[in-house]
């Protein structure tokens, strides 16, 4: 009985060991941003020079507390920021265009309930990251990014939208895929 007790007791112990390894993770150690994890992620994303430009600036920073608001934070800001400023652009466009031509009138519109959208899951996202929840980052951004990429198909329809909108869209898109990258590389 003893032989077999002690036998399971060391395979417990491995597996506690194996288990606890394979969960290791950037918030459990002293780890810091590296240009290796700043390649790592902006190498995965639309368009890596903007990655590398938010990225760069964090090298040195620790990651002990929180990975994906330390590498995250600038991102979301920005994203958020350019989400309120597109959204104003929309709005102005739909506005802008006489009641005399309802097909573009209501592709405007129907981007701007996108953007409302797109605003408040990136809300919910920023809480999250704030949290330290890279999963749900992740669901809330993928969330933001595919309303935005409904406006586009939208706008693409003939007669086609304003080249701005279109340009500010491909902007937010390529913040949601640095957010993107970084929950891929922090979870």
């Amino acid at each position: 009985m003893s032989s077999v007790y002690l036998v399971s007791s060391f395979l417990i112990f491995i597996i506690l060991v194996s288990s606890s390894i394979n969960s290791f993770t950037l918030a459990e150690t002293n780890a810091t941003v590296t240009d290796k994890l700043i390649q790592r992620i902006c190498n995965e994303t639309r368009k890596p020079s903007l990655c590398l430009k938010n990225l760069n600036p964090l090298k040195g920073k620790s990651l002990h507390e929180n990975p994906i608001a330390v590498l995250g934070g600038s991102s979301m800001n920005e994203a958020q920021s350019r989400a309120n400023r597109t959204v104003d652009l929309v709005w102005s466009h739909y506005r802008s265009v006489s009641v005399h031509k309802p097909e573009i009138r209501v592709k405007y519109y129907n981007c701007f309930l996108s953007y409302n959208v797109v605003i408040n899951q990136l809300k919910e996202a920023k809480r999250h990251m704030s949290g330290g929840a890279p999963t749900f980052v992740k669901k809330y951004v993928f969330a933001a990014a595919d309303r935005v990429s409904s406006c586009d198909r939208e706008l693409m329809k003939p007669p086609r939208g304003e080249s701005t909108v279109l340009d500010a869209n491909g902007y937010l898109k390529d913040l949601c895929s640095i957010i993107l990258a970084i929950c891929k590389n922090v979870s």
